[in-house]
């Protein structure tokens, strides 16, 4: 059985979620709102800093677990998660590689030795960039609303994925992202609450 912080790919899910920050383009600011104008949003982020309260329903727990800290980007592969309470934990992704913080000790491995969060990193890497062609191999994307307040599902395709999440779903408005909703294969659902600091 693999360590809890090297398999659990909800703290990746997290980071990867953690994107937004910049000035919409022209382009998307009339007219229909479409996945390559978001992508293009995406794309333009240079750093973000946002504070986070998350809360995770889990079908063994009668109560949910709630936690809360900071979310960091900085351009091009530097994304990292701060949990301030209950606990304090850093996890952070940079240049293929992931450090883990915790009770004092300090955990690294490169994504390469572990191959089964691959896709999830290369995911990570490829929504930082607006990448939409290395999106679309691994989830079917489905935009709907309008800037002013926008809904992106992402449904997986491999079969990876699929045996860990069945359905993540981002809300925002204007260029901020507001809300994600993670629905696991094993039914636990994760829902975090994202407020910007400064950019």
């Amino acid at each position: 059985m693999q360590p809890s912080h090297v398999t659990d790919f909800r703290c990746l899910i997290w980071l990867w979620l953690m994107l937004s920050g910049c000035a919409v383009p022209a382009a998307a600011q009339t007219g229909v709102f479409e996945i390559p104008q978001l992508m293009q949003i995406l794309a333009q982020v240079e750093t973000r800093e946002s504070a986070f309260t998350e809360k995770k329903i889990l079908a063994l727990l009668t109560e949910p677990l709630i936690s809360s800290g900071t979310l960091r980007y900085r351009r091009p592969n530097y994304v990292e998660r701060t949990t301030i309470a209950p606990r304090q934990e850093r996890f952070i992704y940079e240049n293929g590689k992931i450090t883990i913080e915790s009770s004092g000790r300090q955990h690294q491995f490169h994504v390469k030795d572990q191959p089964s969060l691959g896709v999830l990193i290369e995911s990570i890497r490829a929504t930082l960039a607006g990448d939409e062609k290395t999106l679309q191999r691994h989830y079917q994307l489905r935009l709907a609303g309008t800037r002013a307040h926008w809904d992106l599902e992402m449904l997986p395709v491999s079969s990876d994925l699929f045996s860990r999440t069945r359905l993540i779903r981002i809300s925002g408005a204007q260029d901020e992202l507001r809300q994600i909703d993670i629905l696991e294969a094993s039914g636990d659902r994760t829902i975090m609450m994202i407020n910007a600091i400064k950019r």
